[in-house]
């Protein structure tokens, strides 16, 4: 599959910058909504239509 799409195993410490990255959008997610929550009741964030 590589041969096919012209790709190359990346280096470790390129691997473990892409994780690193992965990790910190993750836990910049979860603090996010445990910390910032939304007081509609809409649930989807914006103002009510009422």
């Amino acid at each position: 599959m590589r041969y096919l799409l012209g790709t190359e195993l990346l280096a470790p410490a390129d691997l473990a910058l892409g994780l690193a990255a992965v990790c910190w959008g993750y836990l910049t997610m979860r603090v996010q909504t445990r910390f910032f929550r939304v007081a509609s009741g809409d649930g989807r964030g914006g103002p009510k239509t009422r």
